[in-house]
């Protein structure tokens, strides 16, 4: 119960949901499986900005002044 997708569960579920909806387990693997979605997302979510940050490093000698600015504008809110 000490793993970041757990705890993110129980914060969103205490500060997002109304007191008076529960979160129950249908499934016997529900839980886990919740567990293991959250986990990918939060690992998503947090590798994007490094994956852009490497193919922008990758590209980003090939390119010509102009086109690195039209990048910057794209890739700066990423």
């Amino acid at each position: 119960m000490k793993n970041i997708a757990t705890q993110l569960i129980h914060t969103m579920n205490e500060n997002l949901l109304p007191k008076s909806v529960k979160l129950i387990q249908v499934t016997p693997q529900g839980t886990f499986v919740t567990q293991i979605y959250v986990a990918g997302l939060l690992g998503i979510i947090l590798a994007i900005p490094i994956m852009v940050m490497e193919v922008v490093g990758f590209v980003g000698p090939a390119l010509y002044q102009s086109e690195k600015a039209s990048i910057k504008k794209v890739t700066l809110p990423s």
